[in-house]
């Protein structure tokens, strides 16, 4: 699961075929606060073979975003699991409109 979207870093080389994978995800229930990690990637190819990703980020969620997301009554649900849920939070940020599921 990852997302794909193009993403030109700091170098200013765009990768249109970028892969965005969800690496880590920290949940504070007691403070309602989500911390996801995300590696982007040249592409899934890099991504599969092992390369370096092109850029590294964060991003926390918490207030509606989180009780909406995260929050235990909402995991608890059938098919709900963070990893999902932080793709489906990933895809209401304006940086990922557009993006594509692969």
């Amino acid at each position: 699961m990852a997302l794909q979207k193009s993403y030109t870093p700091g170098t200013k080389i765009t990768s249109p075929e970028a892969y965005h994978r969800v690496t880590g995800i920290r949940i504070w229930a007691e403070n309602s606060l989500c911390d996801v990690d995300v590696k982007i990637f040249h592409d899934k190819n890099t991504r599969t073979s092992n390369g370096d990703p092109i850029a590294q980020v964060g991003y926390t969620f918490q207030g509606p975003n989180f009780r909406n997301f995260f929050a235990n009554n909402v995991l608890q649900e059938a098919e709900k699991s963070p990893i999902r849920q932080a793709y489906l939070m990933l895809k209401r940020l304006p940086e990922y409109d557009g993006c594509v599921d692969v």
